[in-house]
């Protein structure tokens, strides 16, 4: 059974043949460029709202819950959006929505409006990982899919490691408010690409 799983993987990992997987590789430079935007910004919005904001470790915690709300509407709220659209549409709708949250922050008026922003970024990161999903299967031939999944996954897994590495070095470089607006640059045109 070894012998033929360690062949089976073989067989399928030959990186010409993936590298001819032409739309799956334009996903996956989408996605990782999505996913290092948001690995680089999403870990400095406690920082940013404590220490440029002035807000509280409480108020952090609301936002926190704000945030799994927007989830929880979103995640229902997809479900019967797909059942009438389909899950490709969602990822075309939600991925460039989902990044005016940054933006957002950034520009907020108030501590509620940035409640209500996170809330609105949960339901959109909702809907970009029902299709994002669906996109693997929609890219890519039948006969790699799942080899193409398992480096999709080793991608979306290894980037945020790979960013926090780097995120010493670009905020000793750059505001955490530049940081968010090209984060949101990044993640809004990326997300075009899937409209």
């Amino acid at each position: 059974r070894e012998e033929s799983d360690v062949e089976t993987f073989k067989e399928s990992f030959e990186i010409k043949k993936i590298l001819q997987e032409h739309q799956f590789i334009t996903f996956l430079i989408g996605m990782s460029l999505i996913v290092t935007a948001s690995s680089i910004a999403g870990p400095l919005q406690a920082v940013y709202f404590i220490e440029e904001r002035g807000l509280s470790d409480r108020w952090m915690g609301v936002w926190a819950m704000m945030l799994s709300l927007g989830v929880v509407l979103g995640s229902t709220m997809w479900k019967r959006v797909q059942e009438k659209v389909g899950t490709y549409a969602i990822l075309s709708w939600t991925m460039p929505l989902a990044a005016f949250y940054f933006l957002f922050i950034v520009n907020s008026p108030n501590k509620e409006f940035i409640l209500i922003a996170t809330m609105f970024a949960g339901a959109m990161n909702a809907g970009v990982e029902v299709g994002a999903w669906t996109g693997l299967y929609r890219f890519g031939s039948e006969a790699r899919r799942s080899m193409l999944i398992n480096i999709y996954i080793g991608f979306a897994l290894g980037i945020p490691f790979v960013a926090a590495l780097f995120i010493p070095a670009i905020t000793n470089r750059f505001t955490l408010t530049e940081i968010f607006v090209v984060s949101f640059a990044i993640r809004f045109l990326a997300g075009l690409y899937f409209r």
